[in-house]
């Protein structure tokens, strides 16, 4: 009898500890089900769907992209400097934006959308020279200039740069804060 009850219980036991896993894949396949202010029947596709940049269309704009056409340093950067239609973006954190920036800089972060981006800098043919925490220290993080660098080409922006490392081939470490354009609130 007690061999009887054990065989039962051990297959219940196993959907108890699944059922966490087994509600959200259900949740996922019928996105009905789920608990929202706005009736299903409402919902747009573009509510749902962000518009995102097909991955065969990057991975072709990718391809052709010169990494050394779209680098400056940061003495390149001079020539840029007080010109018309030259946007600085900052794609770090908005707490490092907040102690520390570029003049003019516009904190972009990591979160890239087409709408936000073409109401930031509706002029493509614009200058835009981007920089993140990799362009100014060493760090072991993704750049985010670099891969931040294919989709505004591939969203028709025909001017963008990346600041290269300023700390590359330096004897020793860079203090941005000391530089002419770096603005500390």
């Amino acid at each position: 009898m007690q061999k009887t009850k054990k065989e039962k219980s051990f297959p219940i036991s196993i959907l108890c500890s699944a059922f966490p896993w087994i509600l959200t894949a259900v949740l996922n396949l019928n996105p009905a089900l789920t608990c929202s202010a706005e009736p299903a029947a409402q919902k747009t596709k573009e509510a749902v769907q962000p518009n995102l940049i097909p991955f065969e269309v990057l991975k072709r704009s990718t391809a052709g992209i010169d990494l050394k056409n779209h680098s400056l340093t940061l003495k390149e950067m001079d020539r840029y400097w007080d010109k018309k239609n030259v946007y600085i973006i900052d794609l770090r954190s908005e707490s490092d934006f907040k102690r520390g920036h570029f003049k003019g800089a516009i904190h972009l972060g990591a979160d890239i959308d087409e709408k936000k981006l073409a109401k930031l800098i509706p002029n493509k043919d614009a200058v835009l020279i981007t920089y993140c925490n990799n362009s100014l220290y060493p760090t072991r993080m993704i750049s985010l200039t670099h891969s931040c660098l294919p989709q505004f080409i591939t969203l028709g922006y025909k001017n963008v740069y990346t600041l290269e490392p300023i700390w590359r081939g330096a004897s020793s470490m860079p203090d941005i804060s000391k530089n002419e354009h770096w603005d500390v609130p």
